[in-house]
């Protein structure tokens, strides 16, 4: 019998994880017990179990079985949830202090209207020079603008022009638009990220440019429901943003480790074919 690619992969790793070849009426029982799970975060947990195994193959961590690699799919699907709060909280921040440079440097809080102007023109954004009389850093700073009031535009019911809030409007931008906003405007807000000798570390444009890369990677890989790798590299790149907006990483998460809160109400009654486990 055939099977999609992804499952053919994952029997080829079941074969690795259980050290045989499984016939029809083994394997067939557990794709259809495994197919309520997300199967690239199966085939990572697979991964990780083949690999666990062949590191001490005469002492293995756990005997092989559904149950256990249950339990670093449960792991794994926690690990990637305890990551949304550092991203949330990294995204918000940035958000927030790129508005207050934007109206810093502009002396307005409508900052994007004459980008909005030239649009409705049928001029260029890079035709805009000046905001409020201020010079702007330029033409990718320009096109940057330009993104974000076309993505806003193109929603039903959305126009940048009727938006008042510059967090508003920045809040409509994805966190790479953000990205590009500051690498193109970073000559006029580098001062952020200044640091303090002996306290808070000096972020430069590129290290500015490397750390948004890292978290728009992990952010990506989460909101795509992508197994996520290199944890504790996205973790440090929010440390050293958050730093300099006075922001403790490690005690915000102390925090919400501490924080208590209503857990949502299950409706489905649990039923025997929730709880399917096929021996091997």
């Amino acid at each position: 019998m055939s099977t999609p690619n992804h499952q053919a992969t994952i029997l080829e790793l079941l074969g690795k994880y259980f050290k045989k070849t499984l016939q029809p009426h083994q394997y067939q029982p557990i794709l259809t017990d495994l197919r309520r799970c997300h199967p690239e975060l199966l085939r990572d947990c697979l991964v990780e179990a083949v690999e666990a195994t062949d590191k001490d193959p005469a002492a293995p961590p756990e005997e092989p079985s559904r149950a256990a690699l249950m339990r670093i799919y449960n792991r794994k699907t926690k690990e990637m949830a305890a990551m949304f709060p550092f991203l949330m909280a990294t995204e918000g921040a940035l958000r927030g202090q790129l508005a207050c440079e934007m109206y810093r440097i502009f002396g307005t809080d409508q900052w994007w209207l004459p980008y909005c102007a030239a649009l409705n023109s049928g001029k260029e954004f890079k035709d805009v020079t000046a905001i409020n009389g201020v010079p702007v850093p330029g033409s990718k700073f320009s096109n940057s603008v330009g993104k974000i009031i076309m993505s806003i535009n193109a929603k039903d019911g959305k126009n940048a022009a009727t938006i008042t809030c510059g967090l508003e409007f920045l809040s409509e931008a994805t966190f790479g638009q953000l990205r590009y906003l500051g690498e193109h405007s970073w000559a006029q807000i580098m001062q952020v990220f200044r640091g303090k000798k002996g306290d808070i570390p000096q972020i430069v444009k590129q290290d500015f440019i490397n750390l948004t890369k890292e978290i728009l990677d992990m952010r990506n890989d989460l909101y795509h429901h992508r197994p996520i790798s290199n944890q504790q590299k996205c973790v440090e790149a929010c440390e050293r943003l958050l730093d300099h907006f006075d922001h403790h990483l490690g005690a915000f998460d102390h925090a919400i480790s501490q924080a208590v809160y209503v857990r949502p109400e299950f409706k489905v009654d649990r039923k025997p074919r929730h709880d399917i486990i096929v021996a091997v």
